[in-house]
């Protein structure tokens, strides 16, 4: 009997364990559900940035540099440029000089997004 007794105990004390720990995992997923959202929100934040300084590079710094002040080419100094948001994204859609247009390259959206980074490399 007392051997019956100290296993009931033993199924008991694991019983309840084992509850516990699907309350425990069941409570940190759902936890993870939120923060998981805002951790895809921010990472997909990040890799458009990176996206748009990649195109970028590949597209425009061979000419205007990684910084935008090369200048090989006879491309223009970006960090002072004067030119306005829309006359930047024609110069990027029509080109201009040396400067291939980039209509037929690229997307409307990743001409935009182009010319925001482009414009975000001024001197302030």
């Amino acid at each position: 009997m007392a051997i019956q007794s100290s296993w009931r105990g033993k199924r008991l004390v694991l019983s309840f364990f084992s509850i516990v720990w699907v309350i425990t995992l069941f409570a940190a997923l759902t936890s993870c559900g939120e923060s998981g959202k805002k951790t895809a929100e921010v990472s997909g934040q990040v890799d458009k940035k990176t996206a748009i300084k990649n195109l970028y590079n590949t597209k425009c710094g061979v000419c205007h540099g990684e910084n935008g002040k090369l200048n090989y080419a006879g491309a223009s100094d970006l960090t002072i440029s004067g030119l306005v948001r829309e006359e930047v994204i024609r110069q990027i859609q029509y080109g201009k000089g040396t400067m291939p247009p980039m209509k037929d390259v690229l997307t409307p959206a990743e001409i935009a997004d182009l010319a925001d980074y482009s414009m975000s490399l001024r001197v302030r």
